[in-house]
């Protein structure tokens, strides 16, 4: 009898499998699609960057006073190079005395040069600068004095020594600028500040 029931039960359809692509899209245009997106993504990003840099430029950064940082440190800077100058009855005064050398290119002609210096001390009251200024002003038998002239002299020296006769006839005019910002490191290594250059003489002997 279980094997008549078994029989006459019928078979179940099976269902059909969905053929592979019947509704969705296919990869080509799934590939379209996602490029395509991205585009769009990297379009709105770099437009919307260009908005906000017109709506909204980078503003530097202010310190006390409204001065921005870099023109307040460009203004510090102007301000230490260009201090106030001394009167002239308080700007020490020295003369080099004559240096002479041989121009880069003619051994058996010589310069002739003498120079004079305006300048002041960065600290009055320091206890070197006592010693070296006095009542009556400059103490050229200073030690520090002497060690000054020393390297100014050979600083000259090497600096005409490397000129060429064209280039020392053509920079005559210059070299009283040319010798100051030479010189300027030297004299701020000996606790002055030089203010200006006297070209007292200049000869050249051939």
């Amino acid at each position: 009898m279980s094997e008549d029931l078994q029989k006459q039960e019928p078979e179940i359809p099976k269902k059909k499998e969905k053929k592979q692509g019947g509704g969705g899209l296919s990869l080509p245009m799934m590939i379209i699609v996602g490029v395509g997106g991205l585009v769009l993504v990297l379009v709105a990003v770099i437009f919307g960057y260009f908005i906000a840099t017109k709506l909204f430029p980078s503003q530097p950064i202010v310190v006390q006073g409204g001065q921005p940082v870099e023109k307040a440190h460009h203004k510090d800077s102007e301000e230490e190079e260009e201090e106030e100058k001394p009167e002239m009855h308080e700007l020490l005064y020295m003369e080099l005395g004559r240096i002479t050398t041989n121009p880069k290119d003619a051994p058996s002609t010589f310069v002739v040069v003498n120079l004079s210096f305006e300048f002041s001390p960065r600290k009055k009251d320091d206890e070197m600068m006592k010693e070296v200024i006095g009542k009556e002003g400059l103490n050229l038998e200073s030690p520090i004095i002497k060690k000054m002239q020393g390297r100014i002299k050979s600083a000259i020296n090497n600096s005409l020594a490397s000129m060429t006769l064209v280039d020392l006839n053509s920079k005559r005019p210059e070299l009283q600028k040319v010798f100051q910002e030479l010189l300027k490191p030297t004299f701020k290594d000996y606790g002055f500040k030089l203010y200006s250059v006297g070209l007292l003489e200049f000869i050249i002997q051939e």
